[in-house]
């Protein structure tokens, strides 16, 4: 799918930033994710602590799990 002419010459705002490819001619997302992806290389502590709420919801997930491999 071709986008309109008039979308074609326009370079939005929102696309500052990402490198330039098909994508910003037609719909291809495809050629955006190939030409704009990055790796990340970094560790975990950018993460946030878990907290209590989750903790709670997940031990009872887990609970759950146990007891759905039970039954098989």
């Amino acid at each position: 799918m071709v986008l309109h002419k008039e979308v074609m010459t326009m370079r939005f705002n929102e696309w500052q930033g990402f490198v330039e490819g098909r994508w910003t001619e037609e719909i291809d997302v495809r050629d955006f994710i190939q030409k704009n992806y990055t790796p990340y290389e970094g560790d975990a502590s950018f993460l946030a602590p878990i907290s209590e709420k989750t903790a709670k919801l997940w031990d009872e997930a887990k609970a759950l799990i146990i007891e759905e491999i039970k039954k098989v």
